[in-house]
């Protein structure tokens, strides 16, 4: 279903995981899997993995509700 988003215009894709280090699992894994195409970003409730800016322009943020 991710991978659909990318051939939209402006693809955002919001990925919410239960604690923290699934978040951290996932976003390792897609941001080697869709490095090419898409960006990926960790937000979690006690940091900002790179930067506000970073996730404004994110394509996939994997963050805890």
């Amino acid at each position: 279903a991710i991978l659909k988003y990318q051939y939209y215009e402006s693809p955002i894709c919001l990925y919410l995981a239960p604690i923290k280090s699934l978040c951290h699992e996932k976003y390792t894994e897609w941001s080697r899997k869709f490095s090419k195409n898409l960006s990926v970003s960790e937000v979690t409730g006690d940091s900002l993995e790179s930067g506000i800016d970073t996730f404004l322009n994110c394509h996939i943020a994997v963050g805890t509700p």
